[in-house]
C-alpha cells in the first residue's frame, strides 16, 4: 500500500491503438483512460504514444505529453530469443529535451493462469478491497467503462480520418463536368468519323487502282482515259464480259446479254498481274460498281465507274 495506507489500490487502464496513414508500419496509442479507487472516478492521461518497428525483433516507442513541451518517454522492447518469450525493455525519460533517467527490465512470457494467480496474490498481499479490484480476466469490454469518442478516434484511424497525403480537391460545378464530358464525346466521334473517312478514301483508291490496272492489261492500244470513246469502252466491256462468262458458267445467261457477274468480276481481277485484291476491298468495289444493286454490272455502270478511274488508269 503506497504511503503506508492500510489498504492497497488497483488501477485498470484501457489502451486503444490504431494504424496510421504512414507507410513505415507505425501505430498510434491514444491517451489512455483509467479507473482507480485512489481517485474520484475516471481520469484521462494526456500522453500520445507512437510505436515503430525496428528490424525484425524490436519495437521503439515515443510517448509525448502535450501539456509539457520537451517532456517525453522512449521505450524499446527487444526480443532476446527467436520465439520472443523473453523481452528486454529499456525506458528513458527526458525533461526539457534533456535525458534525466533510464531504467530497464527483462520480461518473461507467462501463461494466462500464472498471470491471473499473480494478480490475485498481489491483491492479497496489499489488502486491496474487493470493491476496488479490477476483474482479471476481464469480464467487460472496458476496464474504465469509457471509450475514445469518434472525433478523437478519427484523428488517426485511416478508416475515418482524412488522408493528409491526398491531392487537394478543387470543386467543379456539375455543368463544367457535363461540358467536358460532352466535349470529349464529340471529339471522340469526330476522330472516329475522320478515321472512317480516311480509311474509306484509301480503300477506294486501292480498288480503283487494281481495277484500272487490270483493265489496262487487256488493252491492245493504250490511249489516255479521257480520250477513250464509247466504242473503245464497249470493246473493253465485251472483253471482260467474255472472260467473266467463261469463268462463271452458272451465270452464262446473264453474262450473254451484257452483264458482268460478281463472281466473274472477282475471277477477272484475280487472274491478272495487278496487285492482289483482298475480298473486303472487292466487296467495297462491287458495291460501287453495281449501282442499282441488281447483282450484275451492265455497260452503263461499267462506263460510270471507269469515269472515276481516270487518274489510276493513266498511271497504270
Amino acid at each position: 500500500a503506497p504511503g503506508g495506507a492500510p489498504f492497497g489500490i488497483s488501477r485498470g487502464f484501457d489502451v486503444y491503438s490504431t494504424s496510421t496513414f504512414e507507410l513505415d508500419g507505425r501505430f498510434i496509442t491514444l491517451p489512455y483512460q483509467a479507473n482507480s479507487n485512489a481517485t474520484d472516478g475516471l481520469f484521462t492521461d494526456d500522453e500520445v504514444t507512437v510505436t515503430y518497428q525496428v528490424g525484425n525483433d524490436t519495437l521503439f516507442a515515443k510517448t509525448i505529453r502535450d501539456v509539457t513541451p520537451g517532456t517525453f518517454l522512449t521505450t524499446s522492447q527487444t526480443c532476446l530469443k527467436k520465439d520472443c518469450d523473453t523481452v528486454r525493455e529499456l525506458a528513458s525519460i527526458y525533461e526539457n529535451f534533456q535525458h534525466t533517467t533510464s531504467q530497464g527490465c527483462t520480461n518473461q512470457r507467462i501463461s494466462e493462469q500464472e498471470f491471473v494467480e499473480g494478480i490475485a496474490a498481489t491483491y492479497q498481499q496489499f489488502m486491496v478491497p474487493e470493491s476496488a479490484r479490477v476483474s482479471v480476466p476481464m469480464v467487460d469490454s472496458s476496464l474504465s467503462g469509457s471509450f475514445p469518442g469518434e472525433e478523437e478516434w478519427c484523428k488517426f484511424d485511416p478508416n475515418c480520418a482524412t488522408d493528409p497525403y491526398q491531392e487537394p480537391t478543387t470543386p467543379v460545378k456539375p455543368g463544367v463536368i457535363a461540358g467536358f464530358t460532352i466535349g470529349g464525346v464529340l471529339v471522340f466521334l469526330i476522330a472516329v468519323s475522320v478515321g472512317i473517312y480516311v480509311y474509306n478514301k484509301q480503300q477506294a483508291k486501292r480498288y480503283r487502282t487494281i481495277f484500272a490496272t487490270r483493265v489496262a492489261q487487256t488493252m491492245s492500244i493504250r490511249v489516255p482515259a479521257r480520250r477513250m470513246d464509247a466504242v473503245a469502252l464497249a470493246r473493253e466491256f465485251q472483253k471482260i464480259d467474255a472472260q467473266t462468262t467463261a469463268a462463271d458458267s452458272s451465270n452464262r445467261r446473264a453474262s450473254s446479254v451484257g452483264n458482268i457477274t460478281k463472281e466473274g468480276m472477282w475471277e477477272f481481277l484475280s487472274s491478272g498481274k495487278a496487285v492482289e485484291m483482298n475480298r473486303h476491298d472487292f466487296e467495297a468495289l462491287w458495291a460501287v460498281m453495281d449501282a442499282d444493286g441488281s447483282g450484275y454490272v451492265d455497260f452503263l455502270e461499267f462506263c460510270a465507274f471507269m469515269g472515276q478511274c481516270h487518274e489510276e488508269y493513266d498511271n497504270a
